[in-house]
């Protein structure tokens, strides 16, 4: 597993060296309100899931109509199950890469859509249950590969700077070796500015 996530990362790392040495490259940078959704009903009616407020950073490049990016990313959610006396948070970090096809309505503003993936490298827990707390890290062998869709607005205030609104919404299954019954995936909103280099 040590090996496939260097891999992973030598690639990510080309790729964004290769994205700085092209022209129209942005810096991207901003908030993002993470979120999961759980697979059975039943959970997701026990559970109250809110966002947990993380961030993320990248490089983006444009290439003929797309725009290709990779991040580190903070996914995540807060939950309560009031049944158990139960609220905690948990926090994932992502390396992600991603493709977007923007869909220009003015010269400042254009729609976004496309997909991204991202590899976990681990995060962080807390926990409060009958008001006995614990925290932890989580081990990035424990989640699967996130893929999913992105779809969101860029707003350009002048030719280096603007601004993004966008939505992510996973589709595979985030923790391995779980049953899909049982499993959640990843989904959020971000809010991110936009510098040219």
């Amino acid at each position: 597993m040590k090996k496939t996530l260097i891999v992973f990362l030598l690639v990510l790392g080309l790729f964004a060296s290769s994205l700085l040495a092209q022209n129209k490259s942005m810096l991207v940078g901003g908030v993002n309100f993470g979120s999961i959704s759980y697979n059975d009903k039943d959970i997701a009616d026990m559970v109250d899931v809110s966002s947990k407020l993380g961030f993320n950073v990248g490089l983006e490049a444009a290439a003929g109509p797309l725009k290709f990016g990779v991040s580190y990313i903070q996914r995540g959610s807060t939950v309560k199950v009031s049944d158990y006396d139960y609220k905690g948070w948990e926090i994932y970090n992502y390396i992600t890469g991603y493709a977007l096809i923007p869909i220009p309505l003015s010269k400042q503003f254009s729609l976004l859509g496309g997909m991204q993936v991202g590899k976990c490298l681990g995060g962080k827990w807390e926990a409060d249950m009958y008001g006995e707390s614990d925290s932890g890290t989580l081990d990035a062998e424990d989640f699967n590969i996130d893929f999913g869709i992105v779809v969101g607005a860029d707003i350009m205030f002048s030719p280096k700077v603007g601004a993004r609104a966008s939505y992510y919404y996973g589709l595979s299954d985030v923790a391995k070796d779980i049953d899909s019954n049982d499993n959640y995936k990843n989904n959020g909103f971000g809010i991110n500015l936009l510098f040219a280099l």
